[in-house]
């Protein structure tokens, strides 16, 4: 198994940046909230990952990715509104982007504190400390206040106002790094805010520790020298300790034991601050991006530059986060729904980079229909069933996967002993009928009670280019009483009376009562096709049916007067989903002159 390359994160002002081999993505806010991606294929650097080496290479080329996102990040988005009042003032009489304004302060803010603190305040602490004191004590002394003066300046600008954005994105970061660890497959914020801040060795915190060491042993070792030796021992500290931090910090990414796992909160509690849903959902829609590029060679999303147009993968993020925040099942909703809008599918999405806003616009009105519990087959009228489109509307039931594996039971049997007459009874949509008739060169007939359902049972037939013949009628009632068949199959009403109103918005507000009600018990039909079946099956003919999880030993039980080799089978969930029997000897079947 190929090992993955190293993620490195970046957090800014609004958003993130993430790099993975020579796939570059900056994922950030707008001004007008929206959320947008910019991704790029860059040159591939071959980075060499051995211990101590590693530290000084991200530390180094770390710094230029950090710059040329930030430098991004002023191009493409500005800081929010709602935090920059000093920037918005400063912005407007000086003309120029708030973001601008906001490096500007920082950079003189930098030079402040480097110029002040770092170097006037310790050297008058040294000063003032007792003659008797050997030099490296006094540089001990400096060295420490300098380190500690470098945290308080890091725990004060977690608490600026405009600088919190910075703090939040880099928690939402680390969020998203830890999932990636423990290889999280369901990517959406419900998901993701079960994840940890703490991530030891994240960019922010590594550059943050190793330049607070390199003001204290900068300070220690202050021994007076000529000025070269003093530059190439100054040289030697700056290019040794990023390798010796980012190994000392990579010891506490385990979570084995505690003390480790409190260091680690220590560190990363003075570069994190607990991010808001719009900081998660950015940073999940920059790895999604990231996964979408390694999947792609030629992927690029060049969004940022377009205001008009919006990440495929952003976009599906947002659908994600919506169906986990409504606590929606997503099962590939997700995908689907937006692969529908933009008339693809779901395996053919992520070759879509961007999407227009119009089409944004579709989908989510596609996903509010979703979010008030209608079943994305009902929201845009068709489902997918054996390899086949079927419409469907409110007078049918929408077919489920596992009827396909009643079909895949059917069709086998079909096949291999050559049958030549098949019937659907209770066909609904058709769904069943049709794959059969499709994938078998049996005849087919197939029946339903509501005249609506077979509407749309023919419209589907025709669709797939199929012959069947579809009867009106009442279980066996409206059939011929001479009618025979080598096999009869059937997904009939199987839920009890009383279970419907306990069932899922999606399926009792939208699915027909007519094609889920089974009776007080979930068994009326299956009684009456126990009882009927025999006088329409041919000898040595075949039942296949679909039945409730807990309904198998209830159901075989019926057949058992007039059947013989039952068989309960199990779904691929592994729950009690099919019955399949074979119509005892003549001589041995119960006699029956019922046609209803």
């Amino acid at each position: 198994m190929k090992k993955k390359s190293l993620i490195l994160g970046f957090p800014h002002i609004t958003g993130v940046g993430l790099v993975q081999g020579q796939n570059k993505v900056l994922s950030f806010v707008n001004l007008k909230g929206e959320i947008h991606l910019h991704s790029q294929k860059t040159k591939t650097t071959k980075l060499f990952m051995f211990p101590f080496v590693r530290g000084l290479i991200i530390f180094y080329w770390g710094l230029v990715h950090f710059f040329q996102f930030l430098s991004l990040s002023a191009r493409f988005s500005e800081v929010d509104k709602d935090q920059t009042t000093l920037e918005d003032k400063l912005s407007k009489k000086l003309s120029v982007t708030p973001t601008s304004v906001f490096i500007s302060l920082i950079i003189i803010f930098s030079i402040f504190f480097g110029i002040f603190l770092l170097s006037i305040v310790p050297d008058l602490i040294a000063s003032a400390l007792p003659s008797y004191l050997k030099a490296i004590q006094k540089n001990a002394v400096v060295g420490a206040v300098k380190f500690a003066l470098f945290l308080i300046l890091l725990i004060a600008l977690k608490f600026f106002p405009f600088m919190r954005g910075f703090w939040r994105n880099n928690s939402a970061l680390n969020k998203c790094l830890n999932a990636k660890r423990a290889n999280e497959e369901q990517w959406n914020i419900k998901k993701i805010e079960g994840y940890s801040s703490n991530f030891s060795t994240n960019f922010f915190t590594f550059i943050s520790f190793t330049f607070a060491l390199d003001f204290f042993v900068l300070s220690l070792i202050g021994i007076r020298l000529n000025v070269f030796l003093e530059i190439l021992i100054n040289i030697a500290v700056i290019l040794l300790l990023p390798s010796i931090t980012y190994e000392f910090l990579k010891l506490f990414e385990s979570r084995r034991f505690v003390i480790s796992r409190a260091i680690s909160m220590v560190l990363c509690w003075l570069t994190t601050l607990r991010p808001t849903q719009t900081e998660l959902e950015t940073s999940l829609g920059g790895f999604v991006e990231l996964e979408q590029m390694i999947l792609d060679d030629k992927r690029e999303v060049l969004d940022g530059e377009n205001s008009a147009t919006f990440s495929t993968s952003q976009v599906l993020c947002e659908v994600k986060n919506a169906l986990a925040k409504n606590d929606i099942e997503d099962a590939g909703d997700s995908e689907w729904l937006v692969a529908t809008v933009l008339g693809t599918t779901r395996s053919q999405l992520r070759l879509i980079p961007t999407i227009s806003y119009s089409q944004l616009e579709e989908i989510r009105s596609a996903l509010r229909a979703r979010l008030d519990r209608i079943p994305l087959s009902k929201i845009f009228g068709w489902t997918e069933f054996y390899g086949l489109k079927f419409n469907v509307d409110k007078n049918v039931l929408s077919p489920r996967p596992e009827t396909e594996e009643v079909c895949e039971e059917a069709i086998k049997i079909i096949n291999s002993k050559s049958l030549k007459k098949c019937l659907d009874l209770c066909t609904g949509s058709g769904a069943i009928a049709v794959a059969i008739a499709k994938n078998t060169t049996c005849k087919v007939e197939a029946c339903d009670i509501s005249k609506s359902a077979l509407k749309v049972a023919v419209g589907n037939a025709a669709q797939n280019n199929v012959k069947i013949n579809f009867i009106e009628s009442n279980m066996f009632m409206g059939l011929k009483k001479d009618s025979k068949f080598d096999i009869i199959v059937s997904n009939p009403p199987y839920i009890a009376s009383k279970e419907i109103a306990l069932l899922e918005p999606e399926v009792k507000n939208n699915d027909p009562i007519l094609s889920l009600d089974g009776g007080v018990d979930g068994l009326n039909f299956y009684r009456k096709i126990a009882e009927v079946a025999p006088t329409f099956l041919k000898k040595d003919g075949w039942l296949v049916l679909e039945i409730g999880e807990s309904q198998g030993a209830q159901v075989k039980k019926l057949l058992s007067p007039n059947f013989e080799n039952i068989k309960v089978k199990k779904d691929y969930s592994n729950n009690d989903r099919i019955v399949i029997a074979k119509l005892k000897g003549a001589k041995n079947v119960t006699k029956n002159t019922k046609n209803s």
